[in-house]
């Protein structure tokens, strides 16, 4: 979001015309979340070991199924956007973020 439109909104929130709820709407909606980095197949090998699962445990963490964490692996598909933000998230803050 950029800072003028996040001024104007916070303008009209002081003055009463768009409540709490509708300004921190907005703001969600307009959140930029940074981009999602690439993850290799040893990448994923390596962060699936560090976190010391099995492809199934793994594929179950994730919301994949095992074939699918083993063609990643191998570098015969590549995963998508979705599951590159979760791998990011459990090679920042482990299991505990997803369980």
């Amino acid at each position: 979001m950029n800072e003028k439109m996040k001024a104007r909104w916070e303008r009209r929130l002081k003055a009463g015309v768009i409540t709490k709820e509708e300004f921190v709407k907005f703001t969600v909606r307009s959140l930029e979340l940074p981009p999602v980095e690439e993850f290799s197949g040893d990448e994923i090998k390596d962060l699936r070991e560090a976190l010391s699962l099995s492809q199934a445990l793994f594929a179950d963490a994730v919301g994949a199924k095992r074939d699918t964490i083993s063609k990643w692996e191998r570098g015969d598909a590549t995963p998508g956007k979705s599951f590159r933000r979760i791998f990011h998230i459990l090679k920042k803050y482990g299991l505990e973020a997803v369980y």
